[in-house]
């Protein structure tokens, strides 16, 4: 897969500098965004300090980027890989500012989009975005790291509310102010017809979300980062505003590969829309889970798991039709759309049941340990999640009790 990219960057109306950075190394898959705080000195020599160090550690490391094209490569090295190319970048910048006085308490955010064959890694640390737009719809991948972000996810506040706080643009996270950091980082598949989108806030402040999904899904994509930052000027925007646009391409032997893969991604989405589990995640954090989960064939005979393992992991099923089997007896029969796993999953006990398949056919996987590890990096997800499954249990349960209550009588 190969990508092409536009990229623009223009100085706020009432800035003498623009503190904003951005690099890109094609031929490495690596774009990056930075936007030095403001109010602070030497916002533009941490945006660059940044974009410097951060890039460099990814080159150093191109072999990492290299094996993940490999079809069927884990994508954890990348991850870790973009992970610690942010670290490198707070590292670099937080010396630069302690051992010079003249930028002291220096500090920029980051935003960074590495593809490697069909997959993307994101990693940022700040308030600059980065979006795809896919299908006609722009997805916000990242989440602002604000103090008032926070106040909402925690449902202490309100978006309107929210905007109208002095402190409602204060950064709680972002690059070279404290010594060590923690950056968001998230997986995806990266497919032919995607848009990548990386932006500063002085284009996300001039621009609704809505007109930036014109620009960018509308034709002429490839000059999207220019009609970005003009549209952002002639709306008035007076911060420095940059922009990168990422196309991704099939190669011509590629295409039917590549065809394939994106009808996959698309049934694997709506799979894991539909299923209670997920339905109250947003549509960014389903596109990781679609990209961490695995289609598994099976055969007539096969047992997916037995009555008694400690295999956790969550199934939905494509195609086919799957026994569900008790102490040697059929107590259910699972087709299409159905799933199970998920009560293990919870428990962590033994399978209480076999899955046997029945008829030739196709599941999804969701893996038990990114699951557990996606709940941690977000516990606003897991409670959702942990939320609809504590809901589904109580249904099946008051089922069972009218059940029992019919048979008593």
């Amino acid at each position: 897969m190969k990508c092409s990219h536009t990229s623009a960057t223009v100085s706020g109306q009432s800035h003498v500098s623009n503190q904003d950075a951005f690099v890109v190394d094609e031929a490495l898959g690596a774009y990056l965004v930075c936007d030095g705080i403001g109010g602070h000195r030497g916002g533009d020599i941490a945006a660059q300090t940044a974009c410097a160090a951060a890039l460099e550690h990814l080159q150093k490391n191109s072999a990492i980027i290299e094996a993940a094209k490999v079809a069927g490569s884990s994508i954890e090295p990348l991850s870790e890989l973009c992970t610690a190319a942010v670290l490198a970048a707070n590292e670099r910048v937080y010396r630069r500012s302690k051992a010079d006085q003249t930028v002291s308490g220096m500090g920029t955010t980051i935003a960074m989009l590495v593809i490697a064959g069909g997959r993307g890694v994101v990693a940022h640390a700040g308030s600059s975005r980065v979006y795809v737009c896919r299908n006609g719809e722009l997805i916000q991948l990242t989440k602002d790291h604000k103090l008032a972000q926070e106040l909402i996810d925690r449902g202490l506040l309100t978006e309107q509310k929210a905007a109208s706080l002095p402190y409602a643009r204060a950064l709680s996270k972002a690059v070279g102010l404290l010594e060590a950091i923690t950056p968001d980082c998230l997986s995806l598949d990266a497919l032919p017809g995607d848009r990548f989108l990386i932006v500063t806030d002085g284009v996300t402040q001039a621009l609704p979300k809505d007109e930036l999904r014109q620009i960018v899904a509308g034709p002429g994509g490839g000059s999207s980062a220019s009609t970005i930052i003009k549209t952002a000027g002639d709306r008035g925007g007076s911060d420095d505003a940059t922009a990168i646009v990422v196309v991704p391409a099939a190669e011509p032997q590629e295409s039917a590969e590549q065809l394939a893969r994106s009808e996959q991604v698309v049934l694997k989405t709506e799979l894991l829309q539909e299923m209670f589990l997920f339905k109250p995640l947003a549509s960014s954090d389903i596109m990781e889970i679609v990209g961490q989960s695995e289609l598994v064939p099976s055969k007539t005979g096969d047992v997916l798991f037995a009555q008694g393992s400690v295999e956790q992991n969550i199934y939905i099923i494509l195609e086919g039709t799957f026994n569900v089997v008790v102490d040697g007896t059929v107590v259910a029969k699972l087709a299409k759309g159905s799933h199970f796993g998920e009560m293990s999953w919870l428990s962590h006990e033994a399978r209480s049941a076999t899955v046997r398949c029945a008829v030739d056919g196709t599941l999804l996987k969701v893996s038990a340990l990114f699951l557990q590890s996606f709940i941690l990096k977000s516990p606003e997800c897991g409670v959702r999640i942990l939320r609809e499954l504590a809901r589904e249990l109580s249904s099946r349960l008051r089922a069972t009790n009218a059940l029992a209550l019919v048979r008593a009588n």
